[in-house]
């Protein structure tokens, strides 16, 4: 078992999750998730809504994360909350630990654990010192369906599409441009709630 560990802090590395999910033309959009360039994003608690296999893959992916990593100082690979499928390669499985998930409109990515089954190898990287780290839109679509928080979370997502925030995938992946864009259009988020700053202080 091998394992890589890396960290960045420069603007442009990021994890695809701040991206427009893509357009399913060719075979039918999944039950619980998000795609973006191929891959599948899924919350730890849609987990039990996919397929036999993608489970399964999961599960040993988990299971040489943890032995790959234990006493590695980190976010440790017991605490993923996301994970990254990609149809075009079932043996890797990447598990993505984004801390405050429900609490934070959009959670940065802490640390990503790319899992090989076949090689059984890992490679850890880790966004803990980047002042700019990839960020996590459209959360709503990793949760099952009938998740309790998806109203509220959509609800964030269809009043900033009404803004055109979401326009140009290209500017919303990392923190720092998307709080830049977030101030061009007068708007704060508090909560999960938009609030126009140009009209006034938001509480």
């Amino acid at each position: 078992m091998s394992v890589r560990c890396g960290s960045s802090n420069r603007d442009g590395q990021r994890e695809p999750g701040g991206q427009r999910p893509e357009p399913n033309r060719k075979e039918r959009r999944p039950a619980v998730g998000k795609r973006v360039h191929g891959a599948l994003y899924v919350h730890r608690d849609a987990v039990p809504l996919l397929d036999e296999q993608q489970r399964k893959a999961i599960t040993a992916a988990g299971e040489i994360a943890a032995a790959a990593v234990a006493g590695r100082p980190g976010a440790g690979a017991d605490e993923w909350n996301v994970i990254k499928l990609e149809p075009a390669r079932p043996e890797r499985v990447t598990l993505l630990v984004y801390p405050r998930f429900a609490e934070t409109a959009f959670p940065a990515l802490l640390e990503s654990i790319a899992v090989d089954l076949a090689k059984r190898s890992v490679a850890v990287r880790s966004f803990r010192h980047s002042s700019n780290p990839p960020i996590l839109h459209r959360k709503e679509l990793l949760l099952p369906p009938e998740h309790p928080d998806r109203p509220r979370f959509a609800a964030l997502t269809t009043a900033l599409e009404a803004f055109g925030l979401f326009a140009d995938s290209r500017r919303i992946g990392l923190r720092k441009r998307w709080e830049e864009l977030l101030a061009m259009h007068g708007i704060e988020i508090v909560g999960h709630e938009v609030c126009r700053s140009d009209r006034g202080p938001c509480p």
